[in-house]
């Protein structure tokens, strides 16, 4: 459950509340 990278369960949880899931989608999208 640690190789889950922890940005992507924030972003899908804050997506909807925030615009954190752009943040989280763009840093794993350049990350890879």
């Amino acid at each position: 459950m640690k190789a889950i990278e922890p940005w992507r369960i924030i972003g899908i949880s804050q997506c909807e509340t925030t615009n954190f899931c752009r943040k989280s989608e763009k840093d794993g999208e350049e990350q890879e």
